[in-house]
């Protein structure tokens, strides 16, 4: 997969980053504008990996936003929004929550489609995305991380990609996940990025042994235990799977 950037889409990036910190240069913002550079030099100093350090890393670092705004522009990755659009329909989904949503990107594009989106994440991609949101009149309902447990409402679907391997109890947020969805509702999610925390190309990401040796448990396994179901979506280049629910618990 090639991670070279479309020119355009880079240009509209810089754009819209000025004028969310019109303080910075446009020169400054291309050089940050770089996967992981900026993330993975905050992640490495922290001295003790604790939730508390994780989660001041995410309210501090600007570097999520540009790591998740270079990678919008990849052409590579444009196909990542059609594919959950795609499952969506499949599934005649149109009331979505979109956990852990980022820079809003795959909100965005669900909510310009019609779907009715709920939006959530925490820290500086979620000041971003909120601004993002206002600046283009979107209509997302936006709720904080922190607020997610208390919502009541119940969703056709639940998008948590790239999301998993970055907490610390990835089998909380499943079972919060099968409570919030409706009957035969759908969960799109990544499983297969459990990497170790520490190395270059993935450096927030949790090793979770007993997931990434093939010896072990799955975390596929982890979901069917919560009570999701695989259902077939053909191989893609995002590794993104779609689970459901199908039954009471």
């Amino acid at each position: 997969m090639s991670w070279e950037p479309d020119p355009e889409l880079k240009k509209e990036a810089l754009q819209e980053l000025h004028e969310f910190w019109p303080e910075k240069s446009v020169k400054e913002l291309d050089r940050n504008l770089q996967p992981s550079l900026v993330c993975a030099q905050d992640w490495k100093s922290i001295r003790e990996y604790t939730p508390e350090s994780v989660r001041a890393f995410y309210d501090n670092t600007e570097g999520v936003i540009y790591d998740l705004m270079f990678m919008s522009t990849v052409g590579s990755e444009q196909g990542k929004p059609e594919l959950i659009e795609e499952l969506c329909a499949q599934h005649e989904c149109l009331k979505v929550l979109d956990f852990g949503g980022g820079v809003g990107w795959v909100s965005k594009y669900l909510a310009e489609r019609g779907y009715e989106v709920t939006y959530t994440d925490l820290g500086k991609a979620f000041e971003f995305a909120k601004w993002r949101f206002a600046r283009e009149n979107l209509k997302i309902a936006i709720t904080h991380a922190d607020d997610f447990r208390e919502l009541l409402e119940f969703y056709e679907a639940i998008v948590a990609t790239e999301f998993f391997e970055h907490v610390f109890d990835p089998v909380s947020y499943a079972k919060s996940f099968y409570r919030m969805l409706k009957p035969y509702g759908i969960l799109i999610a990544n499983t297969t990025s459990f990497g170790p925390h520490d190395s270059g190309h993935l450096p927030m990401h949790y090793h979770y042994s007993h997931y990434s040796n093939p010896q072990g448990d799955s975390f596929d396994e982890e979901l069917k235990r919560v009570g999701f179901v695989l259902k077939e979506t053909g191989a893609n280049i995002y590794s993104i799977k779609c689970f459901q629910k199908v039954e009471e618990r």
